[in-house]
């Protein structure tokens, strides 16, 4: 039995890794993880075009409203491309919230984990 867990990119990485291991696919794993480095670094590099970083938050779900909080995947991809996550550092991993405590912290950018794409 394998147990994964992940809450972070590093994690998500290993998380991979192991499970490539588990599955006797070692070689595809660190494909993959080595496609996901190379998206990450695509995305980084667009951000970093911008002057001021954007703030941003990340709905994991909408009712009740869930918020990516600090040491979170969500949370950690924001500052690894650049944007600057609008909640705050002591706030716990994911708090639920209302709208208007959403509202208040005026981010530039809200991106919904949830729901249908829109593209």
């Amino acid at each position: 039995m394998l147990v994964v867990f992940g809450d972070t990119i590093r994690e998500i990485r290993d998380l991979i890794e192991s499970i490539g291991e588990a599955t006797f696919q070692s070689a595809r794993a660190r494909q993959k993880v080595a496609a996901l480095d190379r998206s990450l670094q695509d995305i980084r590099q667009r951000f970093q075009q911008d002057a001021k970083p954007l703030q941003a938050i990340v709905v994991i779900q909408v009712s009740p409203l869930v918020i990516a909080g600090p040491n979170t995947f969500a949370d950690e991809a924001l500052r690894w491309v650049g944007a600057s996550p609008a909640v705050p550092r002591n706030a716990p991993a994911w708090p639920t919230w209302s709208l208007e405590a959403l509202l208040f912290l005026r981010p530039d950018v809200v991106i919904a984990a949830e729901g249908e794409d829109s593209a």
